[in-house]
């Protein structure tokens, strides 16, 4: 979830919704596409981000320019 998203969820908790998908298998078709396959879904209507543990995972690093 990004910056902005969280803290939408978090300006509009119980308004927002939930949709995970999880377990999706990627497959290759014999002409060298690909499908996905399976999965499972999970959704909440209301749900409130509050509940959750949230944990930063990757950071934005911007080079100052060089002269």
């Amino acid at each position: 979830m990004t910056k902005n998203e969280v803290e939408l969820h978090q300006a509009e908790t119980g308004s927002t919704a939930l949709a995970l998908v999880s377990g999706i298998k990627l497959m290759r078709n014999a002409d060298g596409t690909f499908r996905a396959e399976g999965g499972d879904c999970y959704g909440e209507i209301g749900w409130r981000i509050s509940d959750c543990t949230l944990e930063p995972i990757a950071y934005r690093i911007t080079r100052p320019s060089l002269k």
